[in-house]
Order: C-alpha cells, then structure tokens, then sequence
C-alpha cells in the first residue's frame, strides 16, 4: 500500500509543478502584458502632448517675431511673411489634430482646453475692431496661457514631478525602510 502511494506521488508531483510553472508563466505574461499596454498608453499621452507644446512654441515664437516686426517698423520679404504664416497654420492644425486625440487618450480638461484655446485663437482673429499689434498681443496672451495650462495638466496626467530629483526620490524612499 505504501508503495502504490509513492508511486502515486512520483506520477502527480511532476504534474502538479508543471501546472504551478504554467500557472506561475501566465501570470507573469498576464502582468508583463499589463505593464507594456499602459507603458505605450503613457507613451501615447506623452506625445500627444509633445505635439500640442511644440505647436504652441511654434506659434508662439512666430507671434514674437511678428510682434518684434511690428515694434521695429521692419518689414519682411513676402516670402518669409509666407514661410511664417504657412508655419502658423501648420501649427494651428495640428493643434485642431490633437484636439480629436486628446478626446480620446487624455484627461477631458484637456480636450477641453484645446477647444477652448482654438474658438479663443479664432475670436481673436475675427476681431476687426483692433490694431494689427493688439491682435497678435492678444494671440500671444491667449497661447501662452494655453500652453501653462497644459504643461501643468500634463504634468498631473503623465505623473511627471520635476521638483525632485529621481536620486533623491529614491534615497528618501530608501532611508523610510
């Protein structure tokens, strides 16, 4: 009797940690899985914001140049006056792009602020009752605000704490053990 358990044992053992081995690797695949969905999620995010800040520095310097001329009483060739506004349009675009991203991978703060920031952009050009300089002033006020509002939102989204260093993170969470 006591050899048909042994024998019994020897059979199920291999078994029984082939089954937690395989057990063991699913659930390993299952949270490696996890890690890489909301590694590219985040990684999406990010540049979706990369594209809506580095819009805004494009139109944001181009404003500053435009305002610079403007201050100076300089005038530009026709081609560069093309190059710039060909390169704030673009800009422009891809805000509007982004906008439909950001509906679906971002915080709604921002898909909202994106809105906002575009029907703000577009009143200030309609806007025929002011000087040429007010409305690029005003241009600009309305970007650079946009673009505050979003680095700290992205900031928030993305986890991002630029206040401390990562060395000094972990060697305070380190010394809290």
């Amino acid at each position: 009797m006591n050899f048909e358990w042994s024998a019994y044992l020897d059979f199920v053992k291999p078994i029984a940690q082939f089954a937690a081995a395989l057990f063991i690797a699913w659930i390993t695949v299952w949270l490696a899985l996890g890690r890489y969905k909301k590694e590219k999620h985040w990684d999406r995010k990010l540049q979706a914001y990369s594209d809506v800040l580095a819009a805004l520095g494009t139109m944001n310097q181009i404003l500053n140049e435009w305002i610079r001329e403007e201050h100076e009483r300089r005038e530009e060739t026709p081609e560069h006056i093309q190059r710039n506004t060909q390169r704030y349009r673009s800009a422009m675009e891809k805000i509007e792009e982004t906008s439909s991203v950001a509906a679906l991978i971002l915080f709604p703060k921002v898909n909202q602020r994106l809105r906002n920031l575009i029907s703000e952009l577009h009143r200030a050009n309609n806007n025929d009752q002011r000087s040429w300089l007010s409305a690029l002033q005003e241009e600009h006020v309305i970007v650079e605000k946009a673009r505050d509002d979003l680095v700290e939102i992205g900031k928030s989204d993305l986890e991002l704490n630029h206040s401390e260093r990562p060395l000094k993170k972990a060697i305070r969470s380190s010394s809290k053990q």
